[in-house]
C-alpha cells in the first residue's frame, strides 16, 4: 500500500477512526480508575516494590502517557478497520461462533462479525509478543491478566464502534 493510499484510507474512515479512539480512551479511563483500579494498582505497587502509588517515581508525565494512550488507541482502531478492508478472504466463512452471534444479536451490522475476527487476529499477535515480555521482566501475573483483558476488551469496542460508523 503506497502513502497515497493510506492517507486516502484515513482520509475516507477519519470519523469512524475518531469515535472509536475516544471510546477507546473512555474505555482505558473507566477499566484503570473505576473496574479495576484496585487489583491493578496493587499489582502495580508489588511490582515497582512500593506500599502505596504515592512511591512510585514516575518515568514519564501525564500528556506524555495520554498522548501515548491516544496514539495507541488510534492505532489499533486503524489496524482492526485496514485488516477487515484488506483481507477479507481471511474471514470468510466467518467462524460458527460469529454466525451464531447474529442469531442472538440480529441488529448488529454484518460488518461487526468482521471487525471482531480482525481484533481477535490482533489480539493473538499481542498476546505472544506481551506474555513472553512481561514474564522475562518478572510482572506480576495479575498486570499480566488485567492487560490483556483489557486489550481484548478494548479491541472488541473497537470492531463495535467501527462496524456502526465505517463503511
Amino acid at each position: 500500500m503506497t502513502g497515497c493510499a493510506i492517507c486516502a484510507f484515513l482520509a475516507e474512515h477519519w470519523k469512524a477512526l475518531a469515535a472509536a479512539t475516544v471510546a477507546l480512551m473512555f474505555w482505558g479511563s473507566v477499566w484503570h480508575s473505576y473496574l479495576f483500579h484496585v487489583p491493578w494498582a496493587r499489582a502495580f505497587c508489588a511490582d515497582k516494590g512500593v506500599k502505596d502509588f504515592r512511591g512510585i517515581k514516575m518515568r514519564f508525565g501525564i500528556l506524555t502517557c495520554l498522548l501515548g494512550s491516544l496514539v495507541g488507541s488510534f492505532a489499533k482502531a486503524t489496524a482492526i478497520l485496514f485488516v477487515a478492508n484488506t483481507a477479507p478472504a481471511l474471514f470468510s466463512p466467518l467462524p460458527s461462533c460469529l454466525t451464531a452471534l447474529y442469531a442472538v444479536v440480529p441488529w448488529l451490522p454484518a460488518r461487526f462479525a468482521v471487525l471482531f475476527a480482525a481484533g481477535l487476529g490482533i489480539h493473538f499477535v499481542q498476546v505472544v509478543s506481551i506474555v513472553p515480555t512481561a514474564m522475562w521482566e518478572q510482572r506480576p501475573i495479575t498486570l499480566i491478566i488485567l492487560g490483556l483483558l483489557y486489550e481484548l476488551s478494548s479491541l472488541k469496542l473497537a470492531a463495535f464502534v467501527l462496524a456502526f460508523l465505517a463503511q
